[in-house]
């Protein structure tokens, strides 16, 4: 900063960097705090946003889910825990670019993947059937979510994800049920 003019356009130039990466970082860190909230939210509305997709697409298609809330607030936070426990574990490498931004939407989408599958899986699912639909491998759920979770990086958007996410997982969710229950009748003939 003593030199005259060299200094001043360096100081400008340090401040102009680190401004844009806060910036980033904000923007990253307050759109999955927004996702966060809106997941909360729409944990509360799974059971009406089901019934909704039910009602108008599946009404022929019986469903009973398992599980309480009690038992899914548990698995949910030990699961939470364990996502922070890995990032912490991970933490060196968030200071290598690209690999930190690809990092952190990994280990954010496990998590949003996670929790909208326990929670609407619960509602619409017998249990046999929940187990077999959840692991990850299962693609058409997996990167329908992905699709879905890859737009929170959009502030104001990042309200509405959990709730195409439960729509989305409520349609393939009650498809499947519904294959289920014809493949039952069929062998019982």
């Amino acid at each position: 900063g003593a030199i005259p003019l060299i200094g001043g356009l360096l100081l400008w130039c340090v401040g102009l960097v680190f401004a844009v990466i806060a910036g980033l970082i904000g923007v990253i860190l307050g759109s999955y705090l927004v996702l966060l909230f809106a997941m909360i939210i729409t944990g509360f509305m799974t059971d009406s946003l089901v019934k909704a997709v039910h009602d108008l697409h599946y009404p022929y298609t019986d469903y009973q889910g398992h599980g309480s809330l009690a038992g899914m607030l548990w698995k949910m936070t030990l699961f939470g825990l364990g996502m922070v426990l890995l990032l912490l574990l991970t933490l060196p490498l968030l200071f290598i670019p690209l690999v930190n931004l690809v990092w952190f939407w990994a280990i954010g989408f496990i998590f949003f993947r996670y929790a909208l599958v326990l929670d609407v899986g619960q509602v619409i699912l017998p249990e046999p059937l929940f187990k077999q639909l959840s692991p990850f491998t299962r693609w058409t759920p997996t990167l329908a979510l992905a699709g879905l979770f890859s737009l929170s990086l959009f502030p104001m958007i990042s309200f509405f994800v959990p709730i195409f996410g439960v729509i989305a997982l409520a349609h393939y969710y009650f498809d499947q049920l519904s294959l289920s229950t014809v493949s039952k009748q069929e062998t019982m003939l």
